[in-house]
């Protein structure tokens, strides 16, 4: 697959979009009231072309990683330094225009290529849209489809765009004052400019700016960096203390508000924002490190912190407060986690009840990949469970019906091992790395017993079947090459 082909793939489906959804990518936002039909027609076209942005952003992400990046970097130095080289000996010599044309030659072709690239990157980043959420939103669309009240419409507020600091950046934290050795660490680039400016202008007028001068200059200046920077950096570390210097940011990006009237009467509000930490930790360590003299730790964690609220009618629902309050006097468990927070509000006409639910994940380096969302089962749990089933005394987890479900999802369950075990052999599949004993629990009662099941699997069904298990579904391709070389 050449470097062209997933650029062409996302321009092709860009320009099959209508022309709502054009303007939609571009804005990366959408905003009013509309009929279900209608959103849902218009956001199912739009996640065919997510699909095409998750393939996009897989492949480039794939290719440009750190290491390929440094070789390029480490290329570019050597071949900047060995013509400059030719350039300040080849003075002495009658072949001084081959140095010349070599060094211009060099940094105007890199300062193109870094433009045309500035430029793709732009072009190209107008038609990303962050795809995760559909896999929430549209199912959700469906069910209110089917419960809103007739000639109502829902009310949605909706953004694709990346979590960004320019427009999402809420607070920042830092347990020091001022850090001016970063300053120096990044002044590198104007002593290269400065260097590389000087050099042209002494080839264009050499009487004016000799040329001899970047001679002298050049160690100077190299030698004057390290110097400053090493004693900035002991003052810094002396006068901030022994202890690392941290610096958070907090940013906050509104993610969607789906806002619906329900036929039995219930106002229906989910509200989901990311909120996502950024931390920066600077270690006093005076050693050559990735051509640094500090050691610098980045991390992130990121949530999805989703609120849901349910008002309903007293028409409809006849309670007291405090019959209300004695359903609702306990909060629910999603996925086997408690929600993080409840809060009844009573009232004449109606009651209500908010939840808060989290799901969060944390990583290395300040880049988020992917973001956390609550899985639709998740959602549905915490609207059935937290709502419906407590306001209209429906069996809770504990009645006999439910353990009489229980007990038939668990015969189904001991079925599907059966059969598998009459074609594997059972294998400890935590010795795939991110799998543990919940996860095999899990993939053992939908009867994935073994590496060469996983490896002879489609990588679409292995990862919907994640994706039904509530287990991280993007790395199902991960664990399927991990089982294929167990197996």
């Amino acid at each position: 697959m050449s470097n062209q082909k997933p650029r062409q793939a996302l321009n092709a489906a860009f320009r099959q979009l209508s022309a709502e959804n054009k303007s939609l990518v571009r804005r990366q936002s959408l905003r009013g009231e509309f009929t279900p039909q209608k959103l849902l027609e218009q956001l199912s076209e739009l996640k065919l072309y997510a699909k095409k942005v998750s393939d996009y952003q897989a492949f480039w992400r794939k290719k440009n990683t750190r290491e390929k990046k440094n070789t390029e970097n480490t290329w570019f130095i050597l071949f900047i330094v060995i013509t400059g080289v030719i350039f300040l000996i080849g003075q002495s010599w009658t072949w001084d225009w081959l140095g010349q044309i070599l060094f211009g030659s060099t940094i105007l072709v890199s300062l193109v290529w870094k433009t045309i690239a500035w430029i793709v990157r732009l072009r190209m980043k107008a038609k990303l849209i962050e795809t995760d959420g559909f896999d929430l939103l549209l199912p959700l669309l469906l069910l209110l489809d089917d419960e809103i009240a007739p000639q109502s419409q829902i009310k949605l507020d909706l953004y694709l765009g990346k979590v960004g600091r320019s427009k999402h950046q809420v607070r920042t934290q830092k347990n020091y004052t001022l850090l001016t050795h970063r300053l120096i660490v990044r002044s590198w680039i104007g002593l290269v400019l400065s260097i590389a400016t000087y050099s042209i202008l002494s080839m264009v007028n050499p009487q004016l700016f000799p040329q001899v001068i970047p001679l002298f200059v050049l160690p100077i200046l190299i030698v004057f960096y390290v110097f400053i920077y090493m004693i900035v950096f002991y003052i810094a570390g002396s006068a901030f203390g022994p202890s690392p210097k941290v610096k958070a940011r907090f940013l906050k990006a509104p993610r969607m508000l789906v806002q619906a009237r329900l036929a039995d009467g219930t106002l229906f509000q989910a509200d989901l924002n990311h909120w996502v930490i950024q931390k920066t930790a600077f270690k006093k360590k005076v050693k050559f490190k990735n051509f640094q003299l500090h050691k610098k730790k980045k991390k992130y964690k990121a949530k999805a912190v989703m609120h849901l609220r349910l008002a309903f009618p007293q028409k409809r629902y006849k309670m007291h407060s405090k019959e209300f309050e004695k359903k609702f006097d306990q909060k629910p468990f999603v996925a086997g986690k408690q929600v993080a927070k409840m809060k009844l509000k009573p009232g004449e006409k109606r009651q209500t009840v908010v939840y808060q639910h989290v799901k969060a994940k944390q990583g290395t380096g300040h880049d988020v990949k992917t973001l956390p969302y609550p899985t639709f089962k998740q959602f549905t749990q915490l609207v059935v469970e937290g709502g419906y089933h407590r306001l209209r005394n429906e069996p809770q987890p504990s009645s006999p019906q439910t353990n009489k479900a229980r007990a038939m999802q668990k015969n189904e369950n001991r079925v599907k091992i059966e059969q598998a075990e009459a074609k594997y052999t059972r294998d400890n599949l935590t010795l795939i790395k991110g799998v543990g004993r919940t996860t095999q629990i899990k993939l053992n009662n939908e009867g994935v017993i073994a590496f060469q099941q996983i490896a002879e699997m489609e990588l679409s069904d292995f990862e919907e079947m994640l994706r039904h298990l509530d287990l991280p579904f993007r790395k199902a391709r991960d664990w399927q090459n991990q089982a294929k070389s167990l197996a």
